[in-house]
């Protein structure tokens, strides 16, 4: 077929045949030639969105420079501003490269163009998971559930979110879907779904399973998760957290060790986290206050990493008073950053935090208003949601 393209094409250049060629070397995993054969297209046609869309495809699968990649998807959506295919793949891009609030705002321009398109209200709720709103990324999950009841992407979202606000259960169901979706993806679609995503689902299940204290489930999923991806960060943070839940504090520290030395792209901060826990353990408070700033540095460099702001400050603050009562008003403020980044919802223990440090000024009244706001905010919390919030200090 290729090589009555090329005749085809040396005798009369025509775009729609170049185009033909272009997806023909791209089914062959050719993208090198696929770049020059798309070049040829732009010379004809310089400003086609559906070549310039192609183009930045290319450069995406070559890895070489996603930036090109945003400038080409722009440049096609200001071309076109109906093209909801090109805001569907700046989103898709936009997630990659951690930018989740130009990849929320991509997703809404597709939205607005189509409001039933699924990969773009998943790219919405995985834009919003990431930026810890998670009531709303549910919502948006949801929709798309409606319209793509098995979309893996979807219910790994929407597992993470549920597991995220403290609703366990739901969160297995909607994994555990996706789960069995995936195995059944390798028998059935020579695997389309990725090593990384599957591994998102079993890291998910083990956390929720761990949360619920149901220890040897998650060592297990763990451990399928370890001979699924030998030497993956996440899934060695989950080993560690389960050796810890099970005293086994050098085997914790050690998985903890390996999950740093394999995240590559330094974005595990549950690593850090869990390692600031095993330093409080031996009462190395110092080290641990170390460890929890760079798991801060972590979620600031990668908005939405894999632990929520609010909960990285919560634990510095808590950190902070145990080097004694002379950091009370350090800790006071690092209770209070927790509090305002989630002051719908605050984090139960950034306000017990809060109080003790407003009790401990002699700051009486404001100590007794928060400490109702802590029982108002325990009231809300199902027994169950309660002993995993309690569990994670």
């Amino acid at each position: 077929a290729l090589t009555a393209i090329d005749e085809f094409l040396a005798r009369s250049p025509d775009a729609k045949i170049l185009r033909l060629k272009v997806e023909l070397l791209m089914s062959q995993k050719r993208p090198t030639e696929a770049l020059e054969a798309v070049d040829d297209l732009l010379q004809l046609s310089p400003n086609d969105p559906a070549a310039l869309l192609l183009k930045g495809r290319i450069i995406r699968t070559l890895g070489d420079d996603p930036e090109r990649s945003v400038e080409l998807f722009e440049r096609a959506v200001k071309i076109d501003p109906q093209c909801k295919k090109g805001f569907l793949m700046l989103s898709d891009l936009w997630l990659s490269l951690n930018s989740f609030d130009n990849a929320l705002k991509a997703a809404e321009e597709a939205l607005k163009l189509d409001p039933y398109i699924t990969g773009a209200l998943v790219n919405k709720g995985q834009a919003l998971l990431r930026l810890n709103r998670y009531q709303d990324a549910i919502e948006s999950f949801n929709q798309a559930n409606d319209l793509e009841p098995n979309n893996i992407r979807m219910l790994t979202g929407r597992g993470e979110c549920l597991r995220s606000l403290f609703r366990f259960e739901e969160a297995l169901t909607n994994l555990r879907k996706a789960w069995k979706l995936a195995e059944r993806d390798d028998l059935s679609n020579g695997g389309k779904i990725s090593v990384n995503e599957k591994i998102m689902i079993l890291h998910n299940k083990a956390l929720s399973l761990l949360m619920l204290s149901r220890i040897d489930e998650a060592s297990e999923i763990a451990e399928k998760g370890d001979k699924l991806s030998p030497h993956n960060s996440r899934i060695l943070a989950d080993l560690a957290a389960i050796c810890r839940f099970k005293g086994k504090y050098h085997h914790a520290m050690d998985y903890v060790e390996k999950s740093l030395k394999y995240d590559l792209d330094k974005e595990n901060d549950m690593a850090w986290v869990l390692k600031a826990f095993l330093q409080i353990d031996v009462t190395e408070y110092r080290n641990a206050l170390k460890s929890i700033d760079e798991a801060i540095s972590i979620s600031n460099k990668h908005r939405g990493s894999l632990i929520g702001k609010d909960f990285l400050f919560t634990v510095k603050g808590w950190i902070t008073l145990l080097l004694g009562p002379k950091n009370c008003l350090k800790a006071k403020k690092f209770f209070e950053t927790a509090i305002d980044i989630n002051p719908e919802n605050p984090n139960p223990m950034a306000l017990f935090g809060h109080a003790q440090t407003l009790r401990m000024l002699n700051d009486k009244n404001s100590a007794e208003n928060e400490y109702k706001k802590i029982i108002e905010s325990f009231k809300k919390l199902e027994k169950i949601k309660m002993n995993a919030a309690i569990l994670s200090f």
